[in-house]
């Protein structure tokens, strides 16, 4: 056994430093331009992007920054789309798919299937002529209800052919499925969670702050 020793040669406990540091929460544009006047919170983790918990009817410095979900994906910035024909699927990654069920060209509509590992989450027909955007909100993710979990951006209904197409612009997608809560003492690491700060305004959507142990 090895270590630092007193005048006596004994063996003494090793003094450690520790260092504090904030990764805070962030107001981020969504990517697709139909939602240019919309964020939602971000907080990047060890090279990973994860989103606080939040409802889609509150303001994002409400969202619940001890309960958060990877950032799967947020896609098609302005000149970039996805086109796709009836009975064509989008592998999101993570066991999530979107489906088009069904596309009627005359009334600009498309059903649409969002699933889960072969699990329905929702299904909905948008129509291009309203919105054409489909939010898709989830009760019950870590106690917190109308979570909003995915949001996809129709641009385009129209025939090619003898198929009909669809044409998207934007989606957005966390792994609510795999979202967690995290509490003070959590390690990541020889990192600790000392404190969570909760959101207060549009200046300060609240943070994490880290417990870093050096010996």
């Amino acid at each position: 056994m090895s270590g630092p020793t007193d005048a006596k040669g004994e063996l003494t406990p090793t003094k450690t430093e520790t260092s504090e540091f904030t990764c805070s929460v962030v107001g981020t544009n969504y990517e697709c331009s139909s939602w240019s006047n919309k964020q939602y919170p971000i907080i990047e983790l060890f090279e990973e992007k994860y989103v606080p918990l939040f409802s889609n009817h509150e303001e994002i410095w409400n969202a619940h920054t001890d309960k958060i979900a990877k950032l799967i994906l947020d896609l098609f910035p302005e000149s970039k789309s996805c086109i796709l024909t009836s009975g064509e699927s989008i592998d999101c990654s993570e066991g999530y798919i979107l489906k088009i069920k069904r596309i009627d060209v005359n009334n600009q509509k498309v059903w649409l299937e969002l699933t889960n590992d072969g699990e329905l989450i929702d299904d909905n027909i948008i129509s291009v002529t309203d919105d054409g955007t489909w939010n898709v909100e989830v009760d019950d993710v870590q106690g917190v209800d109308d979570v909003l979990v995915f949001k996809v951006h129709v641009s385009k209904i129209s025939q090619s052919g003898t198929d009909s197409t669809v044409q998207f612009d934007g989606l957005w997608l966390i792994d609510y499925v795999n979202a967690k809560t995290i509490k003070p003492s959590d390690r990541f690491g020889n990192l600790k969670i000392k404190e969570i700060i909760s959101g207060e305004d549009e200046s300060n959507l609240g943070g994490l702050v880290f417990e870093q142990e050096d010996t």
